[in-house]
């Protein structure tokens, strides 16, 4: 097994994998674990693949990619596309991946958040898929984070998205102009319910002037909002910008499903997600039965 190059695990009701599952497979180039059951990214296990380049995980019920879950791993391909439960990328979700090149995440349709950190480090970079998913918005923190190579401390909190105000916005233009003349990320993005409101800005920045912007956006004109209603199916790089807010109220994205009843033993510990996007910067506050925020 030491020599084993290529390992395809796909089709087998898989729905955990324990932590010490690779240990031995230092030559492993390939991991294949694509329709299974898996619920969470093995991350642990992953760490013990000290040549792997590929990995695909599609079609997994996997909530959501949480911090840590891709880092410091050689790959230069990683693939978590079809997964109908995924809700939302954390931040440092994939950090130091001094390979990595392709990322595909699409066809995701309940994917409504990205943190704005949760690419971090990847310095070779030259295409991210987000095609058919929930995202309401890109915004700027997320390439400027990729394109930085490094930790910064961006304008996300752990609980909601800063679009920027119009003054913070032109700031972002000008650093997209200065990290475009480095290199820039060939991205996918149509089918996608965007809002457009005050969040909007960047990508429409993006769309009129792709020349100037870190992104290289595929088939911009079938980029469109969804939202409000009045400018349902409008090409984003259509819109009369001046008339959009520069500031917006908040709105929830990544929620639980309320539907779902969670039982636990007293004691345990259990993490509910919501994550809102707005200008200002939203806070969330949790409101116990007895009242307690």
């Amino acid at each position: 097994m030491t020599t084993l190059h290529k390992l395809q695990l796909s089709h087998n009701k898989i729905i955990a994998i324990n932590d010490n599952a690779f240990v031995g497979l230092d030559m492993l180039e390939e991991l294949h674990v694509e329709d299974n059951s898996l619920v969470r990214v093995p991350a642990i296990a992953l760490q013990s693949l000290k040549r792997i380049a590929i990995i695909r995980m599609d079609s997994n019920p996997i909530q959501q990619i949480s911090t840590g879950d891709f880092g410091h791993l050689p790959a230069n391909t990683i693939s978590l596309t079809r997964c109908p439960h995924m809700t939302l990328i954390d931040r440092y979700a994939f950090w130091d991946l001094p390979n990595l090149y392709s990322l595909a995440l699409h066809s995701n349709p309940r994917l409504a958040f990205i943190d704005g950190q949760a690419f971090v480090g990847l310095p070779l970079l030259q295409s991210v898929e987000l095609y058919g998913c929930g995202l309401k918005t890109i915004q700027y923190d997320i390439v400027h984070n990729i394109l930085g190579n490094g930790f910064t401390n961006g304008a996300i909190g752990g609980v909601g998205v800063n679009g920027g105000s119009g003054r913070q916005h032109s700031t972002a233009t000008a650093a997209v102009e200065h990290h475009s003349k480095r290199r820039s990320i060939a991205a996918s993005l149509m089918g996608n319910p965007f809002v457009c409101d005050c969040n909007v800005k960047y990508l429409y920045e993006c769309l009129i002037d792709q020349h100037n912007c870190s992104l290289s956006i595929e088939s911009p004109e079938r980029v469109v909002c969804a939202e409000p209603p009045a400018l349902n199916g409008t090409q984003i790089s259509r819109l009369n910008i001046s008339a959009i807010a520069d500031e917006c109220g908040p709105r929830l994205v990544a929620v639980n499903d309320p539907n779902v009843t969670v039982h636990k033993k007293i004691g345990d510990r259990h993490q509910f997600q919501c994550r809102a996007l707005g200008v200002p910067q939203p806070r969330i506050h949790w409101i116990l039965p007895t009242g307690q925020v």
